[in-house]
């Protein structure tokens, strides 16, 4: 961890200004992000900076408000809670989006000419899970046009379908996979990946992780998807000692978007106030002091720490993947052990501690006659605390049962806005777009 500080300290100057130069660049018909003569490392790191602070920074607070992980609670976040939201809210987020995916395509590209595999397979699985991510979120997005520099300018990129971006995102998962099989080349990561330390067997698992994922999303669109999923399932992680989480550094200036939102802006977020909160006084949760500081209504120790990590993809969320698909294929047996493994796992990873024997006789000990979806949902909501994938659930199954917050005059959003930058410079944005509607999946 502390070899990959020097990394961030540096990288946070190269987001700081590519965010302030990158509208006068593009007028310029110049890639604001011209990494051509960057090293792979530099690159990898950068990639990975902006994809934490893109999920881990706006995309999870405004999910967190749509899931009712967090409730808005002063200055515009009170008016959030309220589903208030202008396209310019999203024009930060969808710029880190746009600048981790270029530099991944860069450095992709750079990596499979320099036969440098194991930095080209880590390129393609993270923006795969970037990708992914951005597309369940705004639905359809510019991809297979995007990044051509200058031509962008006189030509703007279209709109991919979501459901070509699907197959887009498993593309870029077999090639990750395949790339990481090969000889990794003459120069490989180590500290400059802030996720696995160029572990490439654990990059290889998360990658069939986040296989099933995105298969699972599809469920109601594609036939096969069960399959497909549980196919994957096999490769995927075997413990939590595997689990992908993006760490930041040890000082203020490096620290995780979590820590540096409740630094800068207190007051604005009540985690107390929040569905998910709630619900773990009420249960008595042994993850409760972990994520929440409930005397301060401040973060626990488990995100609440200057170098907490962004939780990407779990063990135990593969396990509650593994008990969704055995129950909705009638197997509630196999949907039984496997939420009570997924609970069990998450408790112990997030806590540090076994889940104690009163909670798990509640908790985590179904049986055929008892399992539900509602139950592994509600338990797979809490163990994706802050976790934008949690609004994904919640999309495609109705679990947790949330009601709008009070105050609103619309019903929970259920995707992003376009923002305001994009639909300013690219004429082939869609318009119209409401925050109640729907993504291609969520049927």
């Amino acid at each position: 961890m502390k070899n990959s500080l020097k990394y961030i300290s540096a990288l946070l100057l190269i987001v700081v200004f590519a965010a302030s130069c990158s509208k006068k660049l593009d007028e310029a018909g110049i890639s604001p992000n011209n990494t051509s003569s960057v090293p792979p490392s530099v690159l990898l790191t950068a990639s990975e900076v902006y994809v934490g602070y893109s999920v881990g920074g706006d995309m999870a607070r405004y999910t967190g408000i749509f899931d009712q992980h967090i409730a808005g609670a002063d200055r515009q976040f009170a008016v959030y809670n309220r589903y208030i939201f202008s396209p310019s809210e999203f024009d930060n987020v969808w710029q880190n989006i746009y600048l981790g995916l270029y530099n991944l395509k860069d450095l992709s590209d750079s990596a499979v000419v320099r036969k440098q595999y194991a930095y080209a397979g880590i390129a393609n699985i993270l923006s795969a899970y970037t990708l992914g991510m951005s597309s369940d979120v705004w639905g359809d997005l510019p991809y297979s046009s995007a990044f051509k520099g200058q031509d962008n300018i006189t030509n703007p990129a279209t709109f991919d379908k979501q459901a070509d971006l699907y197959i887009t995102v498993q593309n870029l998962l077999d090639s990750g996979i395949a790339r990481l099989a090969l000889d990794p080349g003459p120069i490989t990561p180590s500290a400059d990946d802030l996720v696995y330390g160029g572990d490439v067997v654990k990059w290889t698992k998360l990658a069939y992780a986040l296989k099933a994922r995105f298969y699972l999303h599809q469920r109601k669109l594609d036939a096969g998807a069960m399959t497909k999923a549980t196919a994957a399932l096999a490769n995927g992680f075997t413990s939590s000692s595997e689990d992908a989480y993006l760490y930041f550094g040890n000082s203020s200036k490096s620290a995780n978007p979590w820590y540096q939102f409740f630094q800068q802006r207190p007051g604005y977020i009540t985690l107390l106030g929040g569905t998910a909160t709630t619900q773990l006084i009420a249960t008595s949760d042994p993850r409760l002091a972990a994520y929440v500081d409930t005397a301060a209504d401040q973060l626990g120790s488990f995100y609440g720490n200057t170098n907490s990590g962004i939780q990407l993809m779990t063990y135990a969320e593969q396990k509650f993947i593994e008990a969704e698909i055995a129950f909705i294929g009638s197997d509630k047996p196999t949907a039984a052990t496997a939420l009570n493994d997924a609970a069990k796992e998450s408790v112990s990873a997030i806590s540090g501690s076994p889940a104690p024997a009163g909670w798990e006789a509640t908790y985590a000990s179904e049986t055929a006659a008892t399992i539900t979806l509602e139950k592994i949902m509600n338990q797979k909501y809490l163990a994706l605390f802050l976790n934008p994938e949690s609004f994904t659930d919640w999309r495609r199954t109705g679990f947790p049962v949330l009601t709008p917050n009070a105050g609103t005059s619309i019903d929970i959003p259920r995707r992003f806005l376009y923002p305001q930058t994009e639909q300013e410079r690219n004429k082939n944005t869609p318009i119209g777009v409401q925050l109640t509607d729907k993504v291609g999946w969520d049927l």
